[in-house]
């Protein structure tokens, strides 16, 4: 299948986009700008995209099923780096981090206006052991709309 079959397949194609965790692995602005594109031109006029990514300060908290402990996770700057460890699969990886104000600036430049963010929170009623989750948030889930 060419390339320009498949864009033209996605082009305005549908009302929802759903990007889980995919700006974890966005290594720079330009690839950033580019994906945001991309899934601009998927959507149908005011299509939504519902992009769920690490909160800010995701490196410098203690989760319940990450570990975040690495040398240098607490100077890492809005595009750079830092070390995640999965502790149920013991599994060391590299976190890209995104301000949210950065985000929220880039999402208006490509087309996008913020409906809904949502920070969620654990509760004491969960059936978890939360640790920083009852009071800070570790994701970051923006509603955005095409305009």
């Amino acid at each position: 299948m060419s390339r320009d079959f498949h864009q033209d397949l996605l082009t305005q194609s549908y009302d929802v986009v759903l990007a889980q965790l995919l700006l974890v692995e966005i290594t720079s602005e330009l690839a950033l700008k580019n994906l945001l594109k991309e899934q601009f031109d998927a959507l149908k006029p005011g299509g939504v995209l519902i992009l769920t990514t690490t909160s800010e300060d995701f490196l410098r908290h203690r989760w319940t099923n990450i570990d975040t402990n690495f040398q240098g996770n607490n100077t890492v700057a809005n595009g750079q780096a830092g070390r995640i460890r999965l502790i149920n699969r013991n599994l060391v990886l590299d976190s890209y981090c995104w301000s949210k104000a950065f985000l929220l600036s880039i999402f208006s430049k490509y087309g996008f206006e913020l409906l809904n963010l949502h920070q969620p929170l654990g509760s004491d009623d969960d059936p978890y052991h939360w640790q920083d989750e009852l009071k800070h948030s570790p994701y970051n889930i923006f509603i955005l709309q095409s305009i």
